[in-house]
C-alpha cells in the first residue's frame, strides 16, 4: 500500500488541522486552503481529511464561493450515514424502520403522493 503509515499520519494531522479550523464556525474554502498552505499541508490530504470528517460544504449564492463546516448531525465522525436507513430495501427509499420521519427529520414535508405505499 503506498503511503502506509505516512499517509495516514498525513491525513490525521490534516483532520486535526480542519477540526481546529472548523470548530464552531463555517469558514470559506479558499480561506482553509491558504490556512493549508501556509501550514505545509498538500490541498489532497485536506480532502481525505474533509471525506473522513463528513465536513459539509455550502455555496454561498450564485457568485459566491464553497464554506465548509463540520457535520452538524453526524454522531461519529468515522459514521457520517444515518444508521438503520433503507435506500431501496424492504422499507423504501428515505425511510428509518418504516417510518417516514425518524430521529434524522429535517422538519420538511413530504407530498401525499409520496407517502402512498406500493
Amino acid at each position: 500500500m503506498a503511503g502506509g503509515a505516512e499517509e495516514r499520519s498525513a491525513v490525521a494531522e490534516a483532520q486535526d488541522f480542519l477540526t481546529n479550523l472548523l470548530t464552531g464556525r463555517p469558514m470559506p474554502q479558499k480561506h482553509i486552503k491558504e490556512a493549508a498552505e501556509g501550514s505545509g499541508i498538500a490541498w489532497r490530504t485536506i480532502q481525505r481529511a474533509k471525506k473522513r470528517l463528513c465536513i459539509e460544504g455550502a455555496k454561498d449564492g450564485m457568485g459566491g464561493g464553497w464554506s465548509w463546516s463540520l457535520p452538524k448531525s453526524a454522531d461519529n465522525a468515522e459514521e457520517c450515514q444515518p444508521k438503520k436507513m433503507a435506500s431501496f430495501g424492504s422499507n423504501g427509499a428515505l425511510r428509518c424502520n418504516g417510518v417516514a420521519f425518524c430521529q434524522y427529520d429535517d422538519g420538511l414535508e413530504i407530498p401525499e403522493f409520496l407517502r402512498r405505499i406500493g
